[in-house]
């Protein structure tokens, strides 16, 4: 298997992805704190079993791709998460993942499947397992490569691969950034509570409690607060102004369906429908006229 394993290190140095690999192990176990998040009904089995996911798995290879921080609109970086910005990772792991593929069954042959996301597999937890990072404090997986700015894809094949090992080494130590810069105290030093989280809020179905809708500020998507503050991403130089929000909130508000499917339905903005990101524009617009933004 070491020309599998060339191809994959040859493959992320030339694209500047980072790379992991792990058996195809049931996580019982394994950090079960990260287990509860939202947005996903499947069963507890399913998240953490790959051979669920691919009868007969017996490695799964994790990549990460640095995130996309290009605009997608003039001035919507002052209400959106900077992690959800540019084209939809969805659309750039998936083209990767299956790039990657195509050249290790030139090598090989073997069944897998891909997740990026939408599947049922833990990708954060997976990608702890194969050695990417650690957990932080804030909940993301934070490689010392690219800080925790970064999209995770996960390729469960049925061939057994040698795996990458973890730097335990690696932690947040007593920093305690994201947590004292946290505007909605959703973070401590013991768990997450992902129901008083901004990107949670924005991303909800459905009517808001008037306490959802004050704890926003302005973001209409997403927050990212907890990773700006994080030293381990200094080198994304994130910088947020607050200049003509109204106008850029007026601008989507008035958009017609079409106008708004051609500006953003290749975006990661484009994910979360039309309807509340609406929604969320005019709490955004009650927000700013009451001072209720904020910036990291």
């Amino acid at each position: 298997m070491n020309d599998i394993l060339n191809i994959i290190d040859e493959y992320a140095k030339l694209n500047d992805i980072i790379f992991g690999i792990c058996a195809a192990e049931d996580l019982t176990g394994f950090d079960e704190s990260i287990v509860d998040i939202p947005f996903f009904k499947g069963s507890f089995h399913d998240r953490i079993s790959p051979n669920a996911f691919l009868n007969g798995a017996k490695s799964v290879i994790v990549i990460g791709i640095k995130t996309d921080m290009t605009p997608i609109f003039k001035g919507l970086e002052q209400v959106m998460a900077p992690s959800v910005s540019g084209l939809d990772y969805h659309i750039r792991l998936n083209a990767v993942a299956r790039e990657l593929v195509s050249k290790l069954s030139e090598v090989t042959q073997f069944n897998y499947r891909i997740q990026v996301d939408t599947g049922p597999l833990l990708e954060r937890a997976f990608a702890l397992k194969a050695g990417l990072g650690f957990k932080g404090k804030n909940g993301c997986v934070i490689s010392p490569v690219l800080g925790s700015f970064f999209n995770i894809a996960l390729i469960v094949i049925d061939i057994e691969l040698d795996v990458t090992l973890q730097d335990t080494l690696l932690s947040c130590k007593s920093c305690n950034k994201c947590i004292s810069a946290c505007p909605t105290k959703a973070l401590d030093n013991i768990s997450f509570e992902y129901t008083k989280c901004i990107s949670y809020i924005t991303q909800k179905k459905g009517d808001l409690t008037q306490e959802e809708m004050d704890s926003m500020g302005v973001s209409i998507y997403g927050c990212d607060i907890c990773q700006s503050v994080c030293p381990y991403n200094s080198s994304y130089n994130i910088q947020t102004k607050e200049e003509n929000i109204l106008q850029i909130l007026t601008e989507i508000l008035q958009m017609s369906s079409k106008k708004y499917n051609i500006n953003f339905k290749s975006s990661n903005f484009f994910w979360r429908g039309r309807t509340i990101i609406r929604r969320n524009c005019w709490v955004s617009m009650e927000n700013y006229s009451r001072k209720r933004s904020y910036f990291p």
